[in-house]
C-alpha cells in the first residue's frame, strides 16, 4: 500500500505543478519577450509559456523521475506493461502513466494472442479487468512518504 500512495502523491504534486504552470504560461510569454530574438533564453520561456506543452513537460518529469529512483529497466518495463490509449489492437487500454496494479494483485503478464483465440482473449480480459499485467516497478526509496508515518515536531537537546 505504502508504494502505490507513495507514487499517487509523487503525481498528485507533479499534477499540480503542471496545473500552476498552465496558469503561468502568459508570464512565460512576457519573460520570453524580454531576451533578443531566437536567444536561449527567449526559446526556452517561449516554449514554457505554450499551453499544449505544460502536461507533456510535466509528465516527461514524472517519467524521469521513476527512471532516477530505480533502475532504467524497471521503468521501461513498467512503460511497456501499460496498455495505453493510443495502441492498437490487443494492447490498446486506458491506463494512464502512474496508474499501479493493487498490491493484493499478483503480476500475471497479457498472454500474446497473434490468433485471436477466445480462450486467450477471456484470460486477457480478467487480467485486464484486475489490472494484473501492470509489471509495478521496483521503488524501495519512495516507501517512506507514506503520509500516516510523517512526523513532524522539534527535538531540542542540552
Amino acid at each position: 500500500m505504502a508504494l502505490s500512495h507513495s507514487l499517487e502523491i509523487l503525481a498528485a504534486v507533479l499534477f499540480f505543478a503542471a496545473i500552476v504552470h498552465t496558469f503561468l504560461t502568459k508570464k512565460f510569454q512576457k519573460l520570453a519577450h524580454r531576451y533578443p530574438q531566437g536567444s536561449f533564453g527567449e526559446n526556452v520561456f517561449h516554449l514554457l509559456g505554450e499551453v499544449e506543452v505544460v502536461f507533456g513537460l510535466w509528465a516527461g518529469v514524472f517519467v524521469l523521475f521513476l527512471t532516477a529512483i530505480m533502475s532504467p529497466r524497471h521503468a521501461v518495463d513498467y512503460l511497456e506493461s501499460l496498455n495505453l490509449d493510443w495502441e492498437k489492437g490487443d494492447e490498446k487500454g486506458s491506463d494512464k502513466i502512474g496508474e499501479l496494479r493493487p498490491e493484493d494483485v499478483k503480476y500475471d503478464p497479457l498472454e500474446r494472442n497473434p490468433y485471436n483465440d477466445p480462450e486467450i482473449t477471456k484470460r486477457n480480459d480478467k487480467r485486464k479487468e484486475s489490472k494484473s499485467y501492470i509489471d509495478n516497478p521496483n521503488i524501495d526509496s519512495l516507501w517512506w512518504l507514506h503520509p500516516r508515518d510523517i512526523t513532524f515536531g522539534i527535538k531540542i537537546n542540552f
